[in-house]
């Protein structure tokens, strides 16, 4: 526990003290989140392209796009909100936030991936129930 608490102050200290490049790094973490298509974790400086994550991170910006757009002209027209894209998104910035906070890799970001491609499918071969 005393170790726990030791680093827990350490690293809050260090987050106050350098706000400006941790925050710079909050950027960068979501634009790889959101658009990194290359290989990461490689021992040497070579970038090259993971094919996988184009089609996902491709269906993963679409579902970003087409929920938070969803949400906004609903707030916007006075009509009532999806909670189906309000879950979504809710469910897609929870599972966010300590990737950004910490470091995220394309490992780490496959249940993303799933949860947008289960989006889109639903929302693509429903009756506009959802």
């Amino acid at each position: 526990k005393n170790v726990y608490d030791y680093y827990k102050n350490k690293n809050l200290e260090i987050i106050k003290e350098n706000y400006y490049d941790y925050s710079k790094g909050v950027l960068k973490k979501i634009a790889f989140i959101l658009f990194g298509i290359y290989e990461d974790g490689r021992l040497n400086n070579d970038k090259e392209i993971r094919y996988s994550n184009i089609p996902n991170k491709f269906i993963m910006v679409v579902a970003l796009i087409y929920a938070s757009s969803s949400i906004i002209i609903s707030l916007y027209k006075r009509k009532k909100i999806s909670y189906f894209d309000l879950i979504f998104l809710s469910m897609f910035l929870l599972y966010l936030a300590p990737h950004i906070i910490a470091w995220a890799t394309s490992k780490h970001l496959v249940p993303l991936f799933l949860l947008s491609k289960i989006y889109i499918f639903i929302k693509l071969f429903s009756c506009s129930k959802y």
